[in-house]
């Protein structure tokens, strides 16, 4: 038997353990806030029911350990495990920027840095017109801006 439910912002309820949860920032706090009362109900209203099942898979394969890879403030280098890419790696772009929200949002601190290690490993092979398109950005650089970036770009390049 599940020890609480979490609500999703589209109604959605799922069962969970607490072991699933216990690196879960926003939770954890969220259950210390509930502490004595018989609801065991957390209502997650920034996170819809797609995500925050994916995140629950995610975490439960990861048994609830969810350790950082380094001492914080150091740069972190993230080793996607087989669990990472399962999840993650085959989604589309909008729906991993919205586990990176929810995990933000969460408090999932290694869930966040494998969600953006995978847009980062995306974004680093592509030419910034194909982030533009993929992304619906705007190029909003005027063309004397452009043409500063493209000397700078040719002096830095001349220097290497």
């Amino acid at each position: 038997m599940a020890d609480l439910e979490l609500i999703s912002a589209d109604g959605k309820i799922f069962p969970v353990d607490k072991d699933v949860v216990n690196n879960w920032v926003t939770v954890t706090e969220m259950l210390e806030l509930l502490q004595g009362e018989s609801d065991s109900q957390v209502h997650l209203p920034a996170v819809n029911g797609s995500e925050l099942k994916k995140i629950i898979d995610w975490s439960r394969a990861n048994g609830g350990n969810l350790p950082r890879p380094n001492a914080e403030g150091d740069p972190v280098t993230v080793q996607l495990t087989e669990a990472d890419q399962f999840y993650f790696a085959s989604i589309e772009n909008g729906e991993l920027i919205n586990v990176i929200n929810a995990a933000n949002y969460l408090g999932i601190e290694r869930l966040l840095d494998v969600t953006t290690q995978l847009l980062a490993d995306r974004i680093r092979v592509k030419e910034p017109h194909q982030i533009r398109a993929e992304f619906n950005l705007v190029n909003d650089l005027h063309e004397e801006d452009r043409a500063v970036l493209r000397e700078e770009y040719e002096l830095i390049s001349n220097e290497l």
